[in-house]
């Protein structure tokens, strides 16, 4: 019980260290966050105690809501992403970092579904309108690996698998996914139950694929991705597609090139992406050429620590 209330005021002060800043980062002329006013500070303020006290309460019960609490997603520095939830209490979510302060807050309510899922409702919209807070879907999976809970993102459900197909079951403080920050020190263990419709991006054992040709680099806009901006972006072909249990939206990975995300499938081949963020001065320089970490005949695996740099050896 100590521990969780040690875990609670230190996710208080980081709130109130990022709400001393209203500072925004901007992609050129265009926000990519709302601006939160004072009134809307103060009610995330609110719902934070809210959040704290039943959490607290839930602890004690042996029918507490088990996904009270706070999460926590981000590496510690530029971008980190909170949320905290609790059923009578509501929601509240902020984003903040070390470029500028508090980037994004947004609090609400919330619904659970007969299946399970958490649909979030927030009290403002967005910048681009889309009626969530910026940044987080607003239905949320929860889902327990080992001894780690999760909240993850329904649209980035694909990503969680693709996580756990790479065998990145390490322990960190900084999380790529909304882990509660009571398990940051907790181990995870085996395979986690997901929703049907995602268990077939679970894999039982690591895939391995070549590649077999390479198409044309392009510098393409991407404002759907972080960073917001212009990729350089490399397709492939490899031997392998969904006979094998490839699937769109699936990564593989190598050590020595960037991962590669499954397009679209046939039967025995697949078409996959390399993209790479370049700046305005880079993107001029490169312009159509090559990736240098891409060629013919390298070997990828849907696990990170499967892939080999020495691709000969495997022949």
């Amino acid at each position: 019980m100590a521990a969780v209330c040690r875990t609670l005021l230190v996710a208080t002060t980081l709130l109130t260290a990022a709400l001393v800043s209203s500072c925004l980062l901007y992609a050129e002329d265009e926000p990519l966050f709302a601006r939160p006013s004072d009134a809307v500070i103060a009610k995330g303020n609110e719902v934070l105690k809210r959040v704290n006290s039943q959490t607290r309460e839930d602890a004690q019960k042996l029918n507490g809501w088990p996904w009270s609490g706070q999460y926590y997603a981000g590496d510690g520095l530029a971008f980190n992403l909170r949320l905290a939830i609790a059923p009578k209490a509501g929601v509240v979510y902020w984003c903040d970092g070390d470029l500028g302060g508090l980037y994004e807050l947004n609090v609400g309510s919330f619904q659970e579904d007969k299946d399970g899922y958490i649909h979030l409702t927030f009290d403002r919209k967005g910048v681009k309108d889309t009626g969530s807070a910026e940044g987080l879907h607003p239905v949320l999976v929860p889902i327990r690996w080992g001894d780690c809970r999760y909240l993850i993102p329904d649209n980035e459900m694909i990503d969680f698998c693709n996580h756990i197909n790479s065998g990145s079951q390490y322990v960190s403080r900084a999380a790529r996914f909304l882990r509660h920050v009571d398990d940051r020190d907790k181990k995870t263990s085996g395979v986690p139950k997901i929703p049907p419709k995602y268990q077939m991006y679970l894999l039982k054992v690591p895939l391995d694929a070549e590649v077999i040709w390479i198409g044309e680099t392009v510098i393409l806009e991407r404002k759907g991705r972080w960073p917001p901006g212009k990729h350089r972006v490399t397709r492939v072909r490899l031997n392998r597609g969904k006979g094998d249990g490839l699937l769109p939206g699936m990564t593989l990975f190598h050590p020595k090139s960037p991962d590669l995300r499954v397009v679209d499938v046939t039967a025995s081949t697949c078409h996959a992406e390399i993209s790479e963020y370049v700046s305005e001065e880079d993107a001029a320089d490169m312009g159509d050429a090559k990736m240098p970490q891409i060629r013919l005949a390298l070997r990828y695996s849907t696990r990170a620590s499967d892939s080999s740099a020495d691709d000969s050896a495997k022949k």
